[in-house]
């Protein structure tokens, strides 16, 4: 899988830094989740940040925010785009 979120091409928590083994969809939803694939809006995370995420909520809307931003810059689109490729807007 192929990420525009990290900076490099990392195996380390996109959350906390430690060693990560798993991929997370910033964006999801059934069709989002797979738009997010095929953007490449994945980090990688630790089973600890992972579990956290999806169990408490914790980080997720940031990493919503985080992935709008970084979508926005990197394929040199703006709100509106966005938010008509994904039905709404993070920011």
């Amino acid at each position: 899988m192929t990420s525009i979120m990290h900076n490099t091409n990392t195996e380390n928590c996109f959350i906390c830094g430690q060693y990560a083994t798993e991929w997370h969809h910033a964006l999801h939803g059934f069709a989002n989740r797979k738009l997010a694939d095929k953007d490449g809006l994945t980090v990688h995370l630790c089973s600890t940040c992972h579990r956290n995420l999806h169990d408490k909520g914790n980080f997720d809307r940031e990493l919503q925010r985080i992935a709008q931003l970084r979508w926005m810059d990197y394929y040199k689109k703006d709100v509106k785009e966005f938010r008509a490729r994904y039905g709404k807007s993070f920011l």
